[in-house]
């Protein structure tokens, strides 16, 4: 455990998950939290409790979070699961975006009160590693339509899923399939079909 600012603070483990567990009341404020897994600043429990989570939802994601609850309204009748999880950033105490996949389910409290328990799983790694996927997948594409060589794509059917415009050049025009191509071509692309 680290001190942050007054904030006691766990240092992240590799490969640890990240979760914590929330209980909110039927208008959405928060009641009791146990974040303490967490391993970012949190606020301090006097800033959380008693407030509507939305106070600490990223302002992209608004729309998202009050059509969950338009959701889970409906469930309430029955105190029964939400119909789908949900996926959304809150702000840390350093005013951070975090992602976080929410699994809420209605329970009932000693007196009969609905109370809405969520279990928090910390995904920001898993969306930074996507939105890193999708940038090297962006550079491989631009770097395909630039290359010097020249360079197509196709299925196991033969069917030409991609090319570049240096193949094009080379060639002339690019069949749609390997089906319809020039012998020449279907022997240097080894393309027996």
């Amino acid at each position: 455990l680290r001190a942050n600012n007054g904030e006691i603070t766990r240092p992240p483990v590799p490969g640890r998950v990240m979760y914590g567990e929330t209980l909110g009341d039927a208008l959405f404020r928060d009641l009791e939290k146990d974040l303490e897994p967490m391993a970012f600043p949190l606020l301090p429990a006097s800033q959380v409790l008693g407030h509507d989570a939305m106070d600490f939802v990223s302002p992209d994601d608004h729309g998202l979070v009050l059509e969950a609850r338009d959701l889970l309204r409906a469930a309430r009748a029955e105190l029964a699961a939400a119909p789908a999880r949900l996926e959304c950033r809150l702000r840390d105490a350093l005013g951070r975006d975090r992602w976080y996949r929410f699994t809420p389910r209605w329970v009932s409290a000693d007196d009969g009160r609905p109370l809405l328990m969520s279990i928090l799983l910390d995904v920001t790694a898993e969306h930074q590693v996507r939105a890193q996927v999708d940038r090297s997948v962006h550079e491989l594409e631009h770097w395909f339509d630039l290359s010097p060589v020249g360079m197509l794509v196709y299925d196991e059917t033969g069917l030409v899923l991609r090319s570049n415009a240096t193949l094009e050049a080379l060639v002339g025009h690019t069949p749609v399939s390997l089906h319809e191509a020039a012998a020449d071509l279907c022997q240097l692309l080894a393309w027996d079909g």
